[in-house]
């Protein structure tokens, strides 16, 4: 059962969404300072989410900025990699919980192909959804669309493992194996400490 105050874990699936979303801003609302996503969030929107299996899915709006547009004031191919790669993220917050995407993964393979560009002050749509998740791998779609009439601009393909989630556990279990190993050694030398203790009171005694 999740958590009722954690929107990462219960709420309605745009409120989970929204939450992600909320991560690249600080506890004052303003935007953290080298997150790469913080030019594009303020112009980035939740329109829809669909939690149903088997491909949950979510769709964004997004209006078209000249910084992030090339010389020509159509977004740049850099600009629309980046928000394809976040937003065909976030459909795992529709489905993910502890032990199981938690954290959203980490991508593997982005391939964006490019039809027509996408002007600059035009507001386009992008539809992104879950084609296929197991327990370590993630295959997600997304599509840009200009939203005033409907041709598809650029799609994408995401790849998306848990491998380093993986790997960060293992990386834990090393350090806490770690930490009990010195603290036996460090009984053993209070025993040892004790034992030449009580030889040398031995010794005494005998002495005497």
């Amino acid at each position: 059962m999740g958590d009722a105050s954690n929107p990462f874990s219960s709420g309605r699936p745009d409120d989970k969404i929204n939450a992600w979303l909320e991560l690249t801003r600080n506890d004052s609302g303003h935007l953290k300072a080298g997150d790469w996503m913080a030019a594009l969030v303020p112009y980035l929107h939740v329109q829809s989410t669909s939690p149903s299996m088997p491909h949950p899915s979510a769709t964004f709006t997004y209006t078209v900025q000249p910084d992030h547009c090339n010389r020509m004031q159509s977004l740049h191919g850099g600009a629309a990699a980046t928000l394809f790669d976040f937003c065909t993220t976030l459909p795992l917050a529709l489905v993910n919980r502890p032990g199981f995407w938690q954290f959203l993964g980490v991508s593997r393979t982005l391939n964006v192909t490019y039809f027509r560009p996408a002007r600059s002050g035009e507001e386009v749509i992008i539809e992104c959804q879950i084609l296929q998740i197991g327990k370590r791998l993630a295959s997600l779609r997304g599509v840009m669309k200009r939203k005033s009439d409907g041709q598809i601009l650029s799609i994408c393909e995401h790849g998306k493992t848990r491998r380093m989630l993986a790997l960060s556990s293992l990386l834990h279990n090393v350090r806490h194996l770690e930490l009990r190993v010195q603290q036996q050694v460090r009984e053993l030398i209070r025993h040892e400490l004790v034992i030449e203790s009580l030889v040398r009171f031995v010794v005494v005694v005998v002495v005497s």
